[in-house]
């Protein structure tokens, strides 16, 4: 399509020129197209800039549409000026002879074909149109940056190279001098990259500045020990070398809750050592490998991949007008600075010289909690230990599929065997506290338990202590014949490694007479008057397992356990990475998650 399109361009300014020009008409169409297209890139920023800053509610639908719109009008007013012009100042005919007429005209139509095309290309490429309109630049799968598609003679790419080599500098988002070869080498694949993902629905442009980087302690070279989460060690290249440059990412109040961006949409600008940090002259296009999760490992990511921060992220912690910081990894050749970063089709922001690894400051922990469970996830399955996690529920699925279904306090005082010597804990008619044997008469296979009736049951009876909710963890079926201690049950390790150990059990075993449950629980610190309570650390993690041993396993009117459920108090705002099974030397992990957040 755009291959026509650039051909059928060509063919119409040839036939207008050859019909309706002469040697004067043709030159000045060439000059004025030449100076309209450099005019649309020195000024279309800033006017699209402006437009939006004024853009009113029932106008922001047009924020993405400003920047092409911008660079049209100032296109086409320069061209219609500086045609009128020249054709005032050149109205006498001159006579160039019969074979130089019309060799000029076509030859000046072929130019102005060029230009225009090249033109329409650009405003149609940096209009939130589909990927593939105009064309296709980059697969949006696998993008290789190496080997853009180009349309036929390549005129956008043709004009946007010659403005850049011609001018001095582009007038935008930064007050002094400055190059537009700087601000935007490559622009033909940024605006093309900066579409992947527009099927998503991913913003093109900001509505207002989205960005900020500290102007200290902002970017510094990555440790040599720096791995990734595989544990697989992050090397450069020879010859080039890894930067680590620290972006906020802005909360926009009022305009979206949430940022969606991916990585195509961060570049980091980067020049010569030797010309100085200002952005003049010609830079060069630098796109995240990852982003640090932790001060020595990081995420690998994709220049495609899209990354999202919820309101959880952007919770302003910081520093005001500042969402999230998150530290992106850049692997660049050793005789490059950086010198910008810029995001999305029009923010942009200087980068400081970067500090020696040594001289890092801190780095917080990052997992985006779009990216975690909240509600439901499965375990990576740990066949070397004993007892493992299978599946982590909370909120409306916690203890899914239990098979234990009551609804009252009272249904669980009837349940009880008379073999219990100290009755349960209660306080608002919840459960702060459980060391009971249950016995179901009527035999029956373990069901899921539809979720209406979940809500309704046993979860609704626990107590969970003040600013925690509660976890369950099912896990696999243990042997029974032998003792398990508290220290054989699985721990969950929080994003910050620290570990949080079970609150409670329920597990139930088949019997000849029927089901025979060990409900074990407690939300209640450990004091004086109840040495059994919860140890919590300085953090409110919960050291010290509960209940103290599980004695299901090893009762001898047991056949089979027909399920095993461990229940977790966790400080609302965690999110748990792994978890730990006692014997396995591999941590287990979230399958299609990074981390499971607690809400």
């Amino acid at each position: 399509m755009a291959h026509i399109l650039v051909i059928l361009i060509i063919l119409a300014c040839i036939g207008f020129l050859f019909l309706r020009g002469n040697v004067v008409k043709s030159f000045a169409f060439v000059f004025s197209a030449l100076f309209a297209a450099f005019a649309s890139f020195g000024f279309y920023e800033i006017l699209a800039k402006f437009l939006i800053s004024r853009a009113t509610e029932s106008l922001s639908s047009l924020v993405p549409w400003m920047h092409s719109i911008s660079f049209l009008i100032i296109y086409l007013l320069s061209f219609v000026v500086s045609i009128a012009i020249i054709t005032q100042l050149t109205r006498q005919q001159i006579d160039f002879g019969k074979i130089a007429e019309p060799v000029v005209r076509i030859a000046s139509g072929i130019i102005i074909g060029l230009v225009f095309s090249g033109v329409a290309l650009i405003v149609l490429a940096m209009a939130p149109l589909p990927a593939q309109y105009p064309y296709q630049r980059f697969d949006p799968v696998k993008p290789d940056l190496k080997r853009p598609k180009k349309v036929l003679f390549n005129p956008d790419g043709f004009i946007s190279w010659l403005f850049a080599e011609t001018s001095d500098g582009s007038l935008s988002a930064i007050t002094n001098k400055k190059s537009f070869a700087a601000l935007h080498p490559d622009f033909i694949d940024q605006i093309h990259l900066n579409k992947i993902g527009i099927d998503k629905k991913i913003p093109t442009t900001s509505a207002t500045d989205e960005i900020v980087v500290p102007s200290q302690n902002a970017s510094w070279f990555a440790p040599q020990s720096l791995v990734d989460t595989a544990n697989k060690s992050v090397s450069p290249k020879a010859g080039n070398i890894l930067i680590v440059v620290r972006v906020g990412i802005k909360r926009l109040y009022g305009i979206r809750l949430k940022s969606i961006f991916n990585m195509a949409q961060l570049r980091l600008i980067c020049k010569s050592k030797s010309n100085g940090t200002k952005l003049t002259g010609t830079g060069s296009n630098f796109y995240p490998i990852g982003y640090l999760e932790s001060a020595d490992t990081m995420r690998r990511t994709d220049i495609n991949y899209a990354l999202e921060l919820t309101s959880d992220d952007l919770t302003d912690n910081f520093a005001p007008g500042i969402g999230k910081l998150i530290n992106f990894v850049f692997e660049v050749p050793n005789d490059l600075a950086p010198v910008a970063v810029e995001f999305r089709q029009n923010n942009i922001a200087q980068v400081p010289a970067p500090l020696t690894s040594d001289k890092a400051p801190p780095v917080f922990v990052f997992i985006p909690t779009s990216e975690c469970a909240t509600n439901s996830a499965e375990v990576e399955p740990a066949l070397s230990a004993k007892i493992f996690g299978t599946s982590m529920e909370a909120k409306t699925k916690l203890l899914a599929g239990l098979s234990l279904n009551v609804t009252t306090i009272e249904e669980v005082r009837r349940l009880i065997t008379e073999d219990n010597n100290n009755p349960p804990g209660i306080e608002n008619n919840k459960f702060n506290y459980a060391v009971v044997k249950l016995e179901n008469k009527t035999a029956f296979e373990n069901s899921n338990v539809p979720s209406s009736t979940i809500l309704k049951g046993l979860p609704t009876l626990l107590k969970p202590l003040d600013g925690y909710n509660l976890l369950s963890l099912k896990c696999n079926n243990p042997p029974i014949g032998s003792q398990i201690k508290s220290e054989d049950l699985p721990v969950l390790v929080d994003v910050n490694d620290k570990p949080n150990y079970p609150v409670g059990l329920i597990a139930s075993g088949r019997t000849p007479n029927g089901i025979i449950y060990q409900f074990d629980y407690c939300s209640v610190i450990a004091s004086e008057d109840n040495e059994n309570g919860l140890l919590l650390d300085k953090s409110g993690n919960v050291t010290k397992s509960f209940p103290r041993n599980i004695w299901i396993t090893e009762n001898q009117e047991i056949e089979s356990i027909n399920e095993f459920f461990l229940l977790y108090l966790i400080k609302n705002g965690v999110i748990i990475t792994k978890v730990q099974p006692p014997g396995s030397v591999n941590y287990q992990t979230f399958r299609g998650y990074q981390g499971f957040l607690v809400k």
